[in-house]
């Protein structure tokens, strides 16, 4: 069964300081008025400010869209003029927003990149608050990139900077963000810890969409300890709030939870239920990808209830819609999956076909562990007429 990932905090746009520069005419009645080619100089720098904080802003609306390529494009012109005229508190913003637009597209080297260019420039003018959230975002890049160790000690700075400032915002984002590299650590009871801290901030300053998301990531950390009860519990909790948002990515999330949760108890009536009303919602979003997972979880709880048909159904649907999601991987529980149904209804030559394919898949792959499985079950099958196997 494959999870969810533990959905990490939204980050916090910076936001872009205007240069003041003042009215460089309102102090022409003093009695040294300033010189002509100074006004002239005054006011083309706060021109180019006002530029680059419009540049900077419609960076920002395409961000909120979706649309990273075009909001890359407005904050490097952005930083280009915020350089230029010596703005660096524009200059730290922009490069964190860049780090976040590179993290979004899963470039977290150049994410990295950004981040640290945006912490020393606010370590240059004495902002805490930034420097707070960059190293957050530096934080996150890394737990991606697998450098657990380093993740945890920038976030761990970034949390302290976050306490001292008394910034509780922060401090929910952060807490988060550790429990999340706790969890790809299989650490699960520590990442529950920082879990529930951030919650217990969360839940204060009446942030539903983050406790939404904490609550989420409890609940697959209980899943991962097998204590499916308590991970239904939380996800209840988080079906509750994400409803209430009208949230259908929070809602499709917590239903696929709470349907793997009913599936390891043996619940397949139940979990069939959720992840029929997970499917309805990731249709509606357009989600191919999740889409396509929750059609595998289908096919699985039907072969489960030994209803190999149905099975066959949702698994060929799965794969049919793999092309348009390119991800190769997506395919394994596909063709394990028909190649058990197909076992279990003795059709011996296409659960040997699905096999074959699966088979060149883990050689595409360079999965070596699930080449020599196939192989193994296709030994298995050549040696075996009309019984069925569990892959």
């Amino acid at each position: 069964m494959r999870f969810n990932s533990p959905k990490s905090p939204l980050f916090v746009l910076f936001l872009a300081a205007p240069l003041v520069l003042g009215n460089p005419t309102a102090r022409a009645t003093e009695v040294f008025s300033p010189k002509p080619e100074t006004v002239a100089l005054a006011q083309t720098a706060q021109e180019r400010n006002d530029e680059a904080y419009r540049l900077f802003q419609q960076g920002l609306d395409r961000s909120r869209v979706g649309q990273t390529q075009e909001a890359i494009a407005f904050w490097e012109s952005a930083l280009e003029i915020y350089r230029e005229i010596g703005n660096v508190l524009g200059e730290a913003n922009t490069l964190g927003n860049l780090g976040n637009a590179y993290h979004s597209l899963a470039q977290h080297e150049q994410a990295i990149n950004f981040f640290k260019q945006s912490i020393t420039r606010f370590e240059e003018i004495g902002n805490l608050a930034g420097k707070a959230n960059s190293l957050n975002g530096l934080g996150i890049a890394y737990r991606h990139l697998g450098q657990h160790e380093s993740a945890i000690d920038i976030l761990g700075q970034s949390l302290a900077i976050a306490r001292e400032l008394d910034d509780i915002f922060g401090q929910v984002s952060v807490l988060a963000n550790l429990g999340n590299v706790y969890t790809q650590l299989e650490q699960y009871e520590r990442a529950i810890e920082f879990y529930e801290q951030s919650l217990a901030i969360a839940q204060q300053i009446d942030d539903p969409l983050q406790v939404a998301n904490i609550l989420t990531n409890v609940s697959y950390a209980y899943t991962q300890l097998e204590q499916y009860d308590r991970a239904i519990e939380f996800y209840e909790r988080a079906s509750a709030i994400a409803w209430e948002l009208y949230d259908l990515e929070e809602q499709a999330q917590v239903l696929d939870g709470m349907a793997t949760s009913y599936h390891h108890l043996e619940q397949y009536e139940r979990a069939i239920e959720f992840y029929d009303r997970a499917l309805d919602l990731t249709r509606q979003m357009g989600n191919t990808f999740a889409q396509v997972r929750t059609l595998n979880n289908l096919g699985r709880a039907y072969n489960s209830l030994e209803r190999y048909e149905r099975a066959v159904a949702f698994y060929e649907r799965a794969l049919a819609l793999e092309g348009e999601v390119r991800d190769a991987r997506l395919r394994i529980p596909t063709l394990l999956g028909l190649s058990q149904a197909y076992a279990n209804l003795g059709n011996k030559t296409q659960t040997v076909e699905y096999l074959e394919q699966l088979l060149t898949l883990a050689g595409e792959l360079d999965n070596s562990q699930l080449e020599a499985d196939v192989r193994e079950l296709l030994a298995l099958i050549h040696n075996t007429s009309g019984k069925g196997v569990e892959p």
